[in-house]
């Protein structure tokens, strides 16, 4: 009977020992887990941060290409004025042209 105890406390301690074991490989496990699932989560972040300074690099060069298209409307703007102006004036110049000649012509007949 002592030594049936004995036995079964071997047994015990050799089973005890591999669950030691088992829980120590889990634990390591876990850890691996965990130190991969915060790299994964660096590798996140660093990824977040790098599209934010691209978002916020591409709304800096859209806000500037906004201000530039402002400024070059405006320049159209002042170029078709500008061009309206020598069309009438070109139109008063084949107008007033036109005069002259039917004066010259009427002066002409006239002689």
């Amino acid at each position: 009977s002592l030594e049936k105890a004995r036995e079964e406390a071997k047994a015990l301690g050799a089973r005890l020992a591999r669950a030691e074991e088992a829980a120590a490989l889990e634990k390591r496990r876990s850890e691996d887990a965990a130190a991969s699932l915060e790299a994964m989560t660096r590798e996140k972040d660093a990824s977040k941060a790098a599209c934010d300074k691209v978002n916020a690099e591409l709304a800096r060069s859209l806000d500037a290409a906004r201000v530039e298209k402002t400024e070059r409307d405006k320049e159209i703007g002042a170029l078709r004025s500008s061009l309206e102006e020598v069309q009438a004036a070109v139109e008063d110049a084949k107008a007033e042209t036109a005069r002259a000649v039917r004066s010259a012509e009427t002066d002409f007949e006239l002689e």
